[in-house]
């Protein structure tokens, strides 16, 4: 995967994410299309997303990058995991 052009400083939050997560962007993986950093953030939401709060609602994921982190292409890796997800993609 490629790395971000910029220094980019984030917390290690990943430790809640199971060993061989599944995730349906192997084709944009290795195109270099989405950076280990954008990944991250796109197998984090996923997780998140998984997680059921008290009154039955969807855990939410906060994306708070700043400028240049690649924020859309985040965003429709995230939509592209769900389909690849819920069966919706090729």
């Amino acid at each position: 995967m490629g790395n971000s052009s910029d220094d980019v400083v984030f917390c290690v939050t990943l430790t809640d994410v199971p060993p061989g997560f599944e995730h349906g962007l192997d084709d944009a993986v290795a195109a270099g299309t989405l950076s280990s950093l954008q990944m991250e953030s796109i197998i984090y939401a996923s997780v998140k997303h998984e997680q059921r709060l008290r009154g039955g609602q969807r855990a939410g994921f906060f994306l708070g990058d700043g400028p240049g982190v690649g924020k859309g292409r985040q965003i429709a890796g995230l939509v592209r995991f769900s389909l690849f997800s819920y069966g919706m993609g090729n």
